[in-house]
């Protein structure tokens, strides 16, 4: 007993050492930043309240609940309503200030790129499904990594119009014909991952399709989605916490996608080897063996697909998802798509038709304004810097930002501010973008130096929407 008790005793100098320690070292970081920032002429951004003001472990709890919930989004935006557009935080594990203001987010993305990173968060979470690709990857290494990608993600390579409306086929085979409600955002998740194995290795994984193979069909879709859940809640858990969670399942995932991405890189190594013997005029576009012609390493070529794929896949995704369950509300802005579609006579669209539906592109600006498919990112400081606004009493006064210290900024939260869009804000209007000519206040696709290479791109996901749009309006006229 009296071993035991002394074991307590130690257990709690520990603690409570720890704990002292912990917070003089927060103090004495304090006392330093606050002279720093004083020299610079900054002010604090409103501080985020909690009743643990060192670990934030109140705020972290409710907002994993807010997870569970699905309100995740919701949740922060509460936090912005409560203190203003940017908000200093001191959350375990998260961002220490999180902005929704169109200044702070064009300092950290362009004005000032070079003071701000990835840091080594990304890489960490990312890294065991996506490598050292171009999502993952910073300075020479990334400025590589972009030059081998932009060549073979221009417009006319991602607009194979047949091959998405195959796939729209197969997708349309598994809507129910008698009424009956079925979840189109894991179709469109499958619709996705199937074109975009298809454009990338020549050959669609087929998780669409019905038959005996349907469960080899969907492994690589589903160990893909088991890898990128697992990654997520990781992320938020942080580094040990995580360490709690299985790492069999998490594992066999990351296999499962590998090697599924590795059979298709050798053959596109093995096709460039005997590309003398192969007719150009026979030869369809085929995203990875391209860039086998840049780069003989496999490592190189998996990890860049899966950038790539990953990034088509689940903006596109998230992208229809949020649209049809729009339409699913707006019989109204149905029968305006469907009349602006029916021109087409239920054929396929030619790249010039498509820059001709002014209504769709709308709708999908709209779409990626209230329902951006990537709410919330972040950077941090390489070094001591600034953020030009949000601090102080009237909140207009630059803010210090300490070398280490993550910037995160909620899309989701400033696509929905009255100031900038107006009162009816928060409402789906695809008829203001027949006007609206916004700058950094939208940013669907980030900006700066590192703005999405696809953004131009449209046609990837703008040629599976049309294939939708149209064959579903052939269907209900051929129905009907």
């Amino acid at each position: 007993m009296e071993i035991y008790s002394t074991q307590i005793s130690l257990l709690l100098v520990v603690v409570v050492g720890f704990l002292g320690y912990s917070l003089a070292r927060e103090l004495y970081i304090q006392s330093i930043n606050r002279r720093k920032a004083a020299k610079l002429g900054c002010h604090d951004a409103p501080r985020l309240q909690a009743w643990d003001p060192i670990f934030g472990i109140d705020i972290l709890i409710t907002g994993m609940a807010a997870l569970r919930l699905h309100n995740l989004l919701k949740f922060y935006d509460s936090k912005f309503q409560q203190c203003g557009n940017t908000v200093d935080v001191k959350v375990l594990n998260l961002p220490r200030i999180s902005t929704a203001d169109p200044e702070n987010i064009k300092m950290v993305l362009a004005k000032g790129f070079e003071d701000f990173g990835l840091g080594p968060r990304r890489a960490h979470f990312l890294g065991p499904l996506v490598g050292h690709g171009i999502f993952t990857t910073e300075g020479a290494t990334w400025k590589r990594s972009r030059q081998l990608l932009r060549p073979n993600l221009t417009k006319h390579q991602d607009l194979n119009l047949p091959m998405f409306e195959s796939h729209i086929h197969h997708l349309l085979a598994l809507v129910p014909k008698d009424g009956q409600t079925v979840d189109l955002q894991e179709l469109f998740c499958r619709l996705t991952i199937d074109s975009g194995t298809e454009l990338l290795f020549g050959t669609s994984c087929g998780s669409l399709l019905e038959d005996e193979n349907i469960d080899a069909n969907l492994s690589f879709s589903k160990a893909l989605d088991t890898a990128q859940s697992e990654m997520i809640i990781r992320d938020i858990l942080g580094p040990f916490l995580s360490r709690f969670r299985s790492e069999k399942r998490f594992r066999d995932s990351l296999k499962s996608v590998h090697d599924f991405i590795d059979l298709y890189v050798q053959k596109a190594m093995t096709y460039v080897k005997s590309l003398e013997e192969v007719d150009p005029s026979e030869k369809r576009y085929i995203f990875l063996e391209e860039l086998a012609k840049y780069s003989t390493d496999p490592l190189v070529l998996r990890w860049e697909s899966i950038n790539v794929l990953i990034a088509g896949r689940d903006t596109t995704a998230v992208l229809l998802g949020n649209t049809w369950w729009v339409l699913a509300r707006r019989p109204d802005i149905w029968a305006k798509l469907k009349s602006e579609v029916e021109v087409l006579e239920g054929k396929p669209p030619t790249y010039e038709q498509l820059k001709e539906l002014k209504y769709v592109r709308w709708l999908l600006s709209e779409s990626l304004r209230l329902y951006p498919v990537l709410p919330i990112n972040a950077r941090t400081a390489n070094k001591d810097t600034t953020l030009p606004t949000g601090g102080g009493p009237d909140g207009k006064s630059p803010i210090f930002v300490p070398k280490g210290s993550e910037v995160a900024w909620n899309t989701w939260t400033m696509h929905r501010r009255k100031d900038l869009y107006g009162d009816d804000a928060e409402e789906f209007i695809p008829e203001r973008w027949e006007h609206l000519r916004p700058t950094w206040e939208y940013l669907p696709f980030n900006g700066g130096p590192r703005i999405c290479l696809g953004r131009k791109s449209l046609g990837f996901f703008r040629a599976q929407y049309f294939a939708a749009i149209n064959s579903l309006t052939h269907t209900q006229n051929n129905t009907h």
